[in-house]
């Protein structure tokens, strides 16, 4: 009896025991499961290889196509000033014009010059043309020569008889000698006269131009983009009177690096932005590349040429260039926000399973919204897209949706 109470006795502790340790065993499974963080809910997206067109970036500034300093030739008093800054003008245009009294009056002195020139010839009309042989001074001095010479000719023969003295002889050669001389003398004086009535026109044509020039006509088509003198001021020769730019085309000028130099080709296409029109980007064509490296900046200057017939954009604008490659290249491609950058850098969280694993990245080109990943990602490689904030390495996810990765 006593050994069959102490069975009982013994079968009770044992199962009070059992049913101790069950009991704390589910209270700490149930303490652990309350104390673990649930998932977090993410979308992912894939890591793409596309293909893109690779960039050197750098800085330029834009020039007019055409630009000219318009000056006066003539010294002289502006009276009349046709233009103001931002005039537009056509090639040719009046757009100053000086007094032109005093270039009339050398004018009229020059015309006047040369008609006595030519009434000392006897010459009517506006032809030149004359022929010395009919002038009367050569006609008078051609027929004494001819009696000069009809004198010593008889003279010779007489003197070869015995006729005459030897002093009678050398008096008619002497005589034949002045003859010739006075008919080369008239000639002479034929051509100076003809000479300096070719001299008056020079003057009269010198004095004509001088009035044609205090008019001041524009060089180039384009507008007005200074304004140097007014009414009333006094100009000397070679004075700056207005500064004329044609912006239908403008100028790119930007300077490459000297890695980059020979990937410079003409016809490559470049794209730009200014800080004076955010959220445009403008497009040209490299036109020209310079020959050399320049050895105080170590940099290549190309120029591109821009259609602005829309006069959006204003010679002078900063502008932040792209070069585009010739050859596009595959790169690997994830969207910006799929990065979280603290400290310079730059990380994103790969999905393995229900987990995510943190990866570094080393970034490239951006192209939109995506940006190139040189090193750390893997092509086809899914990435955490949505509350990035609430990641560290190894957290556990719930993948709500997956996100097509732009092509």
């Amino acid at each position: 009896m006593k050994n069959a109470i102490a069975l009982m006795a013994i079968v009770l502790i044992a199962l009070s025991s059992g049913a101790c340790s069950r009991e704390a065993s589910e209270t700490a499974t149930q303490a652990a499961t309350q104390s673990a963080p649930p998932p977090v809910e993410i979308s992912t997206t894939t890591v793409v290889e596309r293909s893109i067109q690779r960039s050197i970036e750098t800085v330029g500034t834009l020039f007019p196509d055409e630009e000219a300093i318009v000056r006066n030739e003539v010294e002289g008093t502006i009276e009349e000033m046709n233009v103001e800054l931002g005039s537009p003008v056509q090639r040719g245009q009046v757009i100053a014009r000086l007094s032109p009294r005093q270039f009339e009056l050398k004018v009229q002195q020059a015309k006047a010059a040369l008609e006595q020139a030519r009434a000392r010839l006897g010459l009517r009309g506006d032809s030149d043309q004359i022929d010395p042989e009919q002038t009367t001074e050569v006609k008078q001095a051609r027929a004494a020569l001819d009696d000069a010479r009809l004198k010593f000719e008889r003279a010779r023969r007489l003197i070869a008889n015995g006729d005459i003295s030897q002093q009678r002889f050398d008096e008619a050669e002497v005589n034949l000698r002045a003859a010739e001389a006075r008919y080369q003398a008239a000639r002479d004086s034929i051509h100076n006269q003809l000479a300096l009535i070719e001299q008056r026109r020079s003057e009269l044509a010198m004095a004509e131009k001088s009035l044609n020039d205090s008019i001041i006509r524009a060089t180039i088509s384009g507008s007005v983009s200074e304004k140097f003198v007014s009414r009333g001021d006094r100009v000397g020769v070679n004075s700056q009177i207005v500064k004329l730019v044609k912006i239908e085309m403008l100028k790119l000028r930007a300077d490459l690096p000297e890695p980059y130099a020979p990937q410079a080709r003409v016809g490559q296409e470049i794209t730009f932005s200014v800080d004076a029109l955010p959220g445009n980007t403008f497009r040209g064509r490299v036109a020209r590349i310079s020959p050399a490296v320049n050895e105080k900046t170590r940099s290549l200057t190309i120029e591109a040429l821009i259609d602005n017939r829309d006069r959006m954009l204003k010679p002078g604008l900063f502008a932040h260039v792209k070069v585009l490659s010739s050859r596009p290249a595959q790169a690997l491609m994830i969207p910006v926000k799929a990065i979280v950058s603290f400290a310079g850098i730059n990380k994103a969280f790969v999905v393995e399973g229900d987990h995510v694993a943190e990866r570094q990245l080393k970034l490239g080109a951006r192209d939109g919204e995506l940006v190139e990943i040189v090193d750390g990602l893997r092509s086809g490689e899914r990435i955490a897209l949505t509350n990035l904030e609430r990641l560290a390495n190894g957290a556990t996810v719930s993948v709500r949706s997956q996100v097509q990765p732009a092509q």
